[in-house]
């Protein structure tokens, strides 16, 4: 049974992203743990516009469009990477598809050279009571993400940051984490990345910087919505069907 994933991206964040601006892209590339090292690409923006869109809610106060990935059948465990690239009109570099040609490839320092931010889920699709997703923010931090499952049973989970976007960065920041910013583009200046530090944090708690959906019971064949708390104009969405 394939697996649907769909990709929202906040109203914001595409106005940014497209205002008087044709240069900048949001991609999806998947990796099933099973399947080819070079990834699965999806282009979600590119030349001003969201490719293949339909119009999403968000929230009561927030839009914005959705892209369907699907995933094969065979996909039983893997990661989903969003990349948001920033750049000025006028530039003319590699898409990231042909950058980037394995995993590893998506790091801080390919991040940081070629303008983009990243962030990524964990799924594991193998039908059986085992099943669940988590965000996956301990390498680094670059997205405020959510996702959230109803089951057939009418019960429901989630996961997201219990804090806005702008609060993590904050605390990220008094952790010692490495702050970066988008250096071009129409992001400049907003936050790209956050690279945690080498030594363990601390001091007060801070709300999990990472979170896992419960295995409460396999995926069921309904929608996957997101539910997220304010966050900065980087907002995309993850919804799965199956």
């Amino acid at each position: 049974m394939t697996t649907t994933v769909d990709v929202t991206l906040s109203s914001t964040l595409i106005d940014e992203l497209t205002n008087n601006n044709t240069a900048s892209s949001v991609y999806v590339v998947y990796y099933d743990n099973g399947g080819p090292t070079t990834g699965t690409w999806t282009t979600l923006l590119t030349d001003g516009t969201v490719v293949g869109g339909t119009a999403a809610s968000i929230s009561s106060t927030l839009s914005g469009e959705s892209v369907p990935v699907t995933l094969p059948g065979s996909f039983a465990s893997g990661k989903i990477y969003i990349l948001a690239q920033s750049e000025a009109n006028g530039a003319n570099g590699p898409s990231l598809s042909s950058l980037i040609t394995q995993q590893s490839d998506i790091n801080a320092q390919t991040a940081a050279a070629n303008h983009f931010g990243y962030d990524s889920v964990e799924l594991n699709l193998t039908g059986t009571a085992t099943d669940a997703g988590n965000l996956t923010s301990v390498v680094q931090y670059g997205l405020s993400l959510g996702m959230g499952v109803s089951y057939t049973s009418g019960a429901s989970a989630s996961v997201g940051y219990d804090i806005t976007g702008t609060a993590l960065e904050t605390l990220l920041a008094h952790a010692g984490a490495t702050l970066s910013t988008y250096s071009t583009g129409p992001l400049a200046g907003s936050l790209a990345s956050a690279i945690p530090p080498a030594t363990r944090w601390t001091g007060p708690a801070m709300s999990p910087p990472s979170a896992r959906l419960p295995a409460t019971s396999r995926f069921p064949a309904s929608s996957m919505a997101a539910r997220m708390p304010a966050a900065p104009t980087i907002m995309p969405v993850i919804s799965i069907t199956r």
